[in-house]
């Protein structure tokens, strides 16, 4: 019987509890042995055992398992497309010759944080309304089967240009040149420069120094200016004598130990030089970008492929609302306490700049929702139609 339901292309399933029902119980795509009553060789040949003998436990059991399954997928879809975006913000960003839009201790704090917690939490979402009608999914079927692919692609390719936009965006709130390795910044005056960066990084004749000469300490390359410039630019430091005949080697050599002007400002409290403490801006907008658009995507996949979130809302997992509530706070917490916004080189935005990161985050949700309404139908097509009831 179990051979001519699989040759018919239905999944079979076989209960049993004798020795004799091993050959059938082996056979059947899933068998179900008695747990109290069976042999040790129903239960070794089957693949679930009812340890209360209750059929009534099948269905149970078959909805958890369906649980499971749509909860591993929803895991691999969440953290795979998250994932791709953040690879193609960094790529991207390198092949468009922008710098680097965000430092390695940013890029761990999603992976973490923003990524870990809620990911977690989908691990415990109940299962989805109607789960039991679903037909049984083919034998061959791959996990990323149902568009998770896609999904994986469009939405990680979303978060990339949202993302690198905002970056971009940053940079022209300020007037920086986001494709210039300068930024732009040689055409600051002082107390534009000063009112970015602290001051104790710009020289104080900066007025006063040609464009060439300003590039020069934004890039902190001093061991390519003569020394008539160096004087006028680093006044303090002594030089070696007959600097503008030393080879480049020792030039490079004498600011490399510790006496270039970028190295004796660290020791006034700055962290970094002119160009990467003017980036904290434009990079913290990136950063809080991709950490927002990982809270939306989560949002809409908990709530299904069939179910929109904003008819589902959080359900009855609050763990995920609270992984969402807590993500975002730590977020802020980033941005905005000081010796945190020190350890991850964050600086705070302004109201307008926060909220461009959400309205830009949030299209992620819109896309995923999009995403449900167009493959609704091929959804459909996976659930059988209710029987209805007749007087």
């Amino acid at each position: 019987i179990v051979k001519l339901l699989q040759d018919n292309g239905e999944i079979a399933a076989m209960t049993g509890d004798g020795v004799n029902d091993a050959p059938a119980l082996k056979q059947a795509d899933i068998g179900v042995a008695m747990g109290i009553t069976g042999t040790e060789v129903s239960k070794g040949a089957a693949e679930m055992v009812l340890t209360d003998d209750n059929f009534a436990s099948i269905v149970s059991a078959i909805e958890e398992g369906r649980a499971i399954y749509d909860n591993i997928r929803k895991f691999i879809k969440y953290l795979l497309s998250s994932n791709v975006g953040e690879i193609l913000v960094m790529f991207v960003a390198l092949l468009m010759n922008l710098r680097v839009p965000l430092i390695a201790i940013q890029i761990l704090w999603i992976n973490l944080v923003t990524d870990g917690l809620p990911a977690i939490a989908l691990g415990f979402e109940a299962a989805e309304e109607g789960v039991m009608r679903r037909k049984p999914r083919p034998k061959d079927e791959s996990i990323f089967a149902g568009g998770i692919g896609r999904h994986i692609i469009m939405i990680g390719i979303l978060i990339a240009i949202v993302t690198l936009w905002g970056y971009i965006w940053g940079h022209t709130q300020y007037g920086m040149e986001a494709f210039s390795p300068t930024l732009g910044i040689e055409k600051f005056t002082y107390d534009d420069l000063t009112d970015l960066v602290d001051a104790e990084l710009v020289p104080l004749n900066w007025d006063d120094l040609s464009e060439s000469q300003r590039q020069a300490v934004l890039l902190e390359e001093y061991a390519t200016l003569n020394e008539a410039d160096l004087n006028e630019i680093l006044p303090d430091v002594q030089l070696p004598e007959d600097w503008d005949n030393l080879p480049e080697e020792e030039r490079a050599a004498f600011f490399g130990e510790g006496e270039g002007a970028h190295i004796a400002m660290l020791e006034h409290g700055a962290e970094e030089g002119i160009i990467g403490q003017a980036e904290r801006i434009p990079r913290s907008i990136a950063f809080t970008i991709l950490a927002f658009t990982q809270m939306f995507e989560v949002m809409g996949i908990h709530a299904g492929d069939r179910i929109s979130f904003f008819r589902k809302g959080f359900g009855k997992n609050n763990l995920l609302l609270g992984a969402v509530v807590s993500t975002f706070l730590l977020q802020l917490a980033v941005l905005y306490v000081p010796f945190l916004q020190s350890a991850f080189h964050t600086a705070p935005l302004a109201g307008p700049e926060l909220l461009v990161s959400l309205i830009l985050a949030s299209t992620v949700l819109f896309a995923v929702e999009l995403e449900k309404i167009i493959n609704r139908r091929e959804a459909d097509e996976e659930y059988h139609t209710p029987v209805q009831a007749t007087a």
